[in-house]
């Protein structure tokens, strides 16, 4: 199974010279460039100047999923949802502590 891709292991910009070229050790054109106001992570290629914050990534591949796949918006507001899942919470133990009693030491 191969692996997708994530954002920021290549520049999508089809005017780019280094369009659809994955990072490796020879082709490092992406780079990390701050974060959104949000706290999403930026990239910019080295190459082009092109900058895309990690949330855009993902608006890229609903659209795709929406029209080239047909999936329904709420089958894909349900894959969200299971992507976004990181499992069943455990539950936080919190310390014992002595009962107050109100004396005085």
């Amino acid at each position: 199974m191969s692996e997708l891709a994530h954002p920021g292991d290549f520049c999508p910009n089809s005017e780019c010279d280094d369009y659809g070229k994955l990072q490796s050790e020879d082709q490092t054109n992406i780079i990390k460039f701050g974060k959104t106001k949000a706290g999403r992570q930026r990239y910019k290629c080295k190459t082009c100047n092109w900058i895309r914050a990690a949330g855009q990534h993902a608006e890229s591949l609903e659209e795709v999923l929406l029209v080239e796949h047909k999936i329904k918006r709420g089958q894909l507001d349900g894959l969200w949802a299971y992507v976004r899942n990181k499992g069943e919470k455990k539950a936080t133990l919190k310390p014992n502590r002595p009962a107050n009693s109100g004396a005085l030491p």
